[in-house]
């Protein structure tokens, strides 16, 4: 730079300001990298957190248009099912339809612990083998139920009970939305656009 182009830049507090950057520049030059990729890091960052959030209101969405589905036709869906159940001669739990599968599921007994120190103390006394060192197991105890119709201190059991399903497919992207990045044709849009 010549003396006369020295003298512009001192007189200017933008060129000066942006002359000082620049000579920072030129005393670190490989930094530009460093401070490029972290910024980019931190816009990724951003960009999955915003994605979050999202996903956070969209499953709220769908929810709510699954409760009101349930509401609207849940009771009529169920007592066609149960006459298709029926129509197959009762061997069968579940009905396999072109959208996806419904019917029955044995749930498992299930045991829920709600005062540990009590079933504890009655685990010691009672079935020593649904013991770990510091809590009661809890399959040991849903054994105990279905065998003896016991229930532990400090328990609430959920008896085993056949459960209604309706299981529609899964959707799935194709491999090559996947490897490209596109979402267009995905089921999961269509899905979304139809609530």
């Amino acid at each position: 730079m010549t003396e006369e182009q020295t003298a512009i830049v001192e007189q200017d507090p933008i060129l000066l300001a942006l002359q000082q950057e620049f000579d920072l520049i030129d005393q670190k030059p490989n930094q530009w990298l460093q401070n490029w990729y972290l910024g980019k890091m931190a816009d990724i960052e951003a960009a999955r957190n915003r994605i979050k959030e999202q996903a956070k209101i969209i499953q709220a969405q769908l929810s709510q248009a699954e409760q009101h589905l349930s509401y609207m036709w849940g009771a009529q869906f169920q007592a066609a099912v149960e006459a298709d159940l029926e129509a197959q001669g009762g061997k069968k739990r579940s009905v396999d339809y072109l959208q996806g599968r419904a019917g029955y599921r044995k749930s498992k007994t299930s045991v829920e612990v709600i005062d540990e120190k009590a079933a504890i103390e009655w685990c010691e006394k009672n079935c020593p083998e649904a013991l770990s060192p510091k809590l009661a197991r809890k399959t040991p105890l849903a054994d105990m139920f279905e065998t003896d119709g016991v229930v532990a201190d400090g328990c609430h059991v959920h008896p085993a009970e056949d459960r209604f399903y309706p299981a529609p497919p899964r959707p799935r992207l194709p491999a090559a939305a996947l490897t490209a990045g596109l979402l267009t044709n995905s089921p999961c849009n269509s899905a979304i656009e139809q609530i």
